[in-house]
């Protein structure tokens, strides 16, 4: 929920309080989100992007509606219907052949959180915080603690993951026997790669690719399999 209160935050700084942040909240008018909506576009932000951040707003003038005493009268919050994001939907999948494309192109210290997001479907803000104490060679299995929805799990490994994993605690334990993440590059958990893997699958011919593409393809291959 911390988390989460944080992203909201931050679009609302970020994005939201420029345009909006001027207005009281009893005087925003259906123009004035549309206009909101015109903006994004031509920022470059996708449909999406623009209903979740409307939606966002939508629900703080509900709160401030609800509040006791309330607010603002409820019947001063604007009416707008959210734009059909389904002609704008991402296919997101990828083949065997696409993927040792672009992981061939990625830096060696991508390679490990690449598998296991291509063949264990594991959300990538997961995977970075997986630490070598929840890896168990033995049993071939990782054991996820925090997970978005809040249920721990079992990971087993799959395809490539065991030599890509087991190449990796080989490293680390060279090198940097301190590092406590799985994911790590120069002893120092992974967090941002964005500059690397833009220019990894530029490099393979699939500039559009997103890595949590990967996760998707691999929720597929779960279920095909």
């Amino acid at each position: 929920q911390a988390d989460t209160r944080q992203i909201y935050e931050y679009v609302m700084r970020a994005n939201m309080r420029p345009p909006f942040g001027k207005l009281l909240a009893d005087r925003i008018k259906t123009d004035d989100l549309l206009a909101y909506r015109k903006q994004r576009a031509a920022a470059g932000k996708s449909a999406s992007t623009a209903n979740r951040e409307l939606v966002i707003l939508r629900a703080a003038l509900r709160a401030a509606a609800q509040a006791s005493p309330p607010m603002i009268p409820i019947s001063s919050i604007p009416r707008f219907t959210l734009e059909d994001e389904r002609p704008f939907a991402r296919t997101g999948f990828v083949g065997d052949d696409v993927f040792e494309k672009v992981l061939a192109e990625l830096p060696d210290y991508l390679h490990p959180i690449s598998v296991c997001a291509y063949n264990s479907a594991v959300r990538v803000g997961e995977l970075k915080k997986i630490q070598w104490s929840q890896v168990d060679f033995e049993a071939g299995l990782i054991r996820i603690k925090e997970t978005k929805n809040g249920a721990p799990r079992t990971i087993p490994f799959i395809g490539g993951m065991e030599a890509h994993l087991r190449g990796a605690k080989a490293a680390r334990d060279e090198f940097y026997a301190d590092c406590e993440w799985v994911f790590s590059h120069l002893g120092a958990q992974i967090r941002s790669f964005k500059g690397a893997w833009l220019a990894a699958v530029t490099r393979a011919g699939y500039p559009d690719l997103l890595f949590r593409d990967f996760r998707r393809s691999g929720i597929r291959n779960l279920k095909r399999a």
